[in-house]
Parts: C-alpha cells; structure tokens; sequence
C-alpha cells in the first residue's frame, strides 16, 4: 500500500464522478463502493484493485482511457450494483434508469454517460465564516490563535453522532469547519452573523503545516466532508476520521472541509491553537459589515501585509453577491 505525498496535508483519496456529457451529475467516494464491497465479499481486501483503491490516490493516472482508471472502474462495476449506490444519493427516476444502464455498460448511453476516477484535491483556499467577535478575531490575527470547537456544538445534531459510540468518542475532541466558497450567501447568513460578518481565507497547506509540530509529534490534517443521503456503512473502530467527515446531502450547500489535529492517533481536545497569520489570504466583509467593522478588523491584521480585503456586494436583480477589492486603510 502507497503512503500519502509527504507535502499533503489531506490525505489524498479517489472519488467517482457519474458524468452526462460535460456535466458532472454528482461525485461518490471510493470507500463508499469498497465498503460495500467488504460488506458481501468477505476476502474482498485481498483483490489487487480493491488495494489500490484503499490507497492514497496521488499516483492514479490522470488519464481516464488509462488501462488501469478504466479497470478499476469494471471493477467497481462489477461488484457493486447500482441499486446499491442509489440509496445514498438523490436522482430522478428517469435519470435512476439512465444511471443504472450506464453502470451495467450498456452501449446506448455510453455515448453520452460516463464514469470517472479522480483525486479529491485540496482547494488552493478554504474560507472561515466568522461573527464579528472581537476578542476571537484579535487573538487570530494578532496572537495567531485558531479556536477548535467541539462537534457537539454544532448545528447538525447528527454531526459525528452516528451512533452512541461514536458521539462519546468525538465528545471534546477539537476541529474547525472550513468551506471552499467565499461568496456563499447562505454561509454568511447562518455563519457570519446575517452577513455582518467576515469570511476569512487560508492557504491550506501553509495553515496545516503551520499548526503542525513534528517535535511534540502533532500533525494537522483536512479532510474533505462528505454527503449522502443515507448513513453510509461505516464504523468507528475501523474509520474515525469517516465518521468525522460523513453528514446528511441537505448540508452539501456548505462545501465543506474539516481541520484536525491529531497526536499518537488521537484528535486533540477543544481549544486554541497557534498558527502562521502568512496562512491568511484574504478577509471578505459581509454585504451588511459596517464601516467601523470593517476599520477594527483592518486595524488589527496591518500587520498581516499581503492580506487582501474585499466587501461582498449585491448583485441587481440576482440572488448572489459580488466581491469588490477595497483598499487596505
């Protein structure tokens, strides 16, 4: 089995794309197919394929008339019927049809269905919604200070709650949510205090590193979030960090990755933690951030010299919000 990129900070998994012409209808993880794989096939890891698909995926061809991409695919077809994957997502009935005779390979619809095999990849940044809490913001930009949360003060009640088990277990342990839009109207509605607040962005890489210590043997890690429909059949002993990542399809509007840190195996606990402020990119004010809000969090990130500011604005007669770079004093 592979090891992950030594430069990943997310370990770097394989999903499958089910595409309509040039269109992406919706994206599944390879672990859901190999546990269900495992699940009716009882010597199932010890195919070469089902190994190469547990594998960090960073050296999968990109090409996808690549022999290997288009054997892995028979081999996911094979032995995965699709009326077990529909359960975890949400298709017409006419497009469930359509999908379930691309699957099985029938020639009619290859043509315009196909399936794809790609690496996750890490967005090149990740945004914070944030309320414009005055102490929090001032220790992050000024004492470099991430504050972790605990899971069960989150929104979603099922969040890391699959069941009993695993909701004790992730009791006090820390992470930050983290979101791959900065323009999202939702997100600044329910994060950003009605969009009042701010949307700060990082460089993953730089953010994760930073917050790691190889000395103390601490090591970040972000991983992308997950949604389904259905509880995927996961469990906690095998898969914490999937059990960590894994939420109900209604929350897919948040895009969302998570920040872990971990020592000797375990998520550290609640709390705040340091970090490089070179990790920040930019800060986006709400369309409804006021001009002293926008003054304070300006005053207090001077340092911060190649952080660019920019304040969303709406858009006439159109559901969604433009962002407008504004000076930096």
């Amino acid at each position: 089995m592979t090891t992950p990129n030594q430069n990943s900070v997310s370990p770097p998994v394989s999903e499958v794309w089910f595409c309509f012409k040039s269109q992406t209808l919706f994206k599944l993880p390879s672990f859901l197919f190999l546990n269900l794989i495992a699940d009716s096939r009882p010597n199932a890891k010890k195919n070469k394929k089902f190994d190469r698909l547990s594998c960090w995926a960073d050296d999968l061809p990109k090409d996808q008339n690549d022999r290997e991409i288009v054997a892995l695919i028979k081999y996911l077809q094979t032995n995965v019927p699709w009326r077990d994957l529909s359960r975890f997502v949400t298709v017409s009935a006419d497009s469930n049809a359509h999908i379930d005779r691309m699957w099985k390979g029938k020639r009619n619809t290859l043509a315009s269905y196909r399936i794809e095999i790609h690496q996750k990849e890490l967005p090149p940044e990740l945004y914070r919604y944030e309320k414009l809490n005055q102490k929090r913001l001032e220790r992050l930009f000024t004492a470099g200070e991430l504050f972790l949360s605990s899971p069960s003060s989150f929104n979603d009640p099922f969040d890391c709650s699959f069941d009993e088990e695993t909701r004790s277990a992730f009791i006090g342990c820390g992470m930050k949510s983290l979101c791959a839009e900065r323009n999202n109207i939702l997100m600044f509605s329910h994060y950003a205090d009605n969009h009042q607040g701010v949307c700060l962005g990082f460089e993953p890489v730089q953010l994760a590193k930073s917050m790691s210590n190889q000395a103390e043997s601490i090591v970040a890690d972000i991983r992308p979030v997950w949604y389904f429909n259905k509880m995927p059949p996961i469990g906690f002993k095998s898969e914490p960090a999937l059990c960590a990542t894994c939420k109900d399809e209604v929350w897919s509007y948040e895009k969302e990755y998570r920040l872990f840190l971990a020592k000797s195996g375990s998520l550290l606990p609640v709390g705040s933690y340091s970090f490089s402020p070179e990790a920040l990119q930019s800060v986006v004010f709400g369309c409804r951030a006021t001009h002293e809000s926008i003054a304070f969090v300006k005053s207090i990130s001077r340092d911060i010299r190649h952080l660019k500011y920019y304040k969303a604005l709406r858009e006439p007669n159109q559901f969604c919000v433009k962002l407008l770079e504004i000076p930096k004093l």
